[in-house]
């Protein structure tokens, strides 16, 4: 009888370890995966403000040409149609 206590209370001891292990295993990977999250949102903020920034700093001057030349064409072509339109008969 003595010895199957003995046993109960290794095992329950072993037991313990185990799940003190476990638990610290446990909150490492919460941890890690809070860590994670962080770093994600961090790099995608990254990523949306260079995006913005390249956009804003670099295509707009060549935007606002193209829209300029987009424009004059626009109203090269309505005066070349004004001009058929005169001699039409």
């Amino acid at each position: 009888m003595d010895t199957d206590i003995e046993d109960l209370k290794e095992m329950i001891k072993r037991v313990g370890a185990l799940a003190e292990d476990t638990n610290n295993t446990v909150h490492k990977m919460h941890r890690a995966a809070m860590w994670s999250r962080i770093l994600s949102w961090v790099w995608w903020g990254t990523i949306i403000i260079l995006t913005g920034s390249v956009y804003y700093y670099f295509l707009t001057p060549y935007l606002g040409q193209l829209m300029e030349l987009y424009g004059a064409t626009q109203s090269g072509g309505s005066s070349i149609q004004d001009f058929i339109n005169q001699y039409r008969f």
